[in-house]
């Protein structure tokens, strides 16, 4: 996984991601995603992007990873790869173009654990 910091920030979806909170704290919790660590694919395609999902006191904080494409920012829903109750230090890493490999699970009860996205394939380690 690279270090958090080297992720290039996309300023035009956190200003509107912040301006859709706006508008939706009046009718309800928001989502907060809070991105923890990402893997970009050998092809520099597609990113598996690990982050923690706060939607309020109902559902607390969980532990997601999703597969979205290089280009884009992370959507505001809940991952399409895996989803596990909790902060919990997942790791992601590409193992291949379109094999992504996911650990460190921790003690958190798994919600969705997908064995593949699209076209990648995905392992899971203890």
């Amino acid at each position: 996984m690279a270090p958090l910091g080297s992720r290039p920030v996309r300023w035009g979806g956190f200003i509107a991601g912040i301006a859709i909170a706006g508008l939706v704290t009046g009718c309800g919790e928001a989502c907060q995603n809070e991105i923890t660590g990402f893997a970009i694919s050998p092809s520099g395609e597609l990113e598996a992007i690990v982050f923690h999902r706060d939607c309020g006191a109902a559902t607390g904080i969980n532990t997601h990873v999703s597969i979205i494409d290089a280009k884009d920012d992370l959507p505001d829903r809940p991952g399409n790869v895996a989803i596990v109750n909790g902060k919990v230090p997942l790791k992601a890493r590409w193992t291949g173009h379109s094999q992504l490999e996911i650990s460190q699970w921790g003690s958190g009860g798994i919600v969705k654990k997908e064995t593949r996205v699209g076209q990648v394939t995905i392992r899971y380690a203890p």
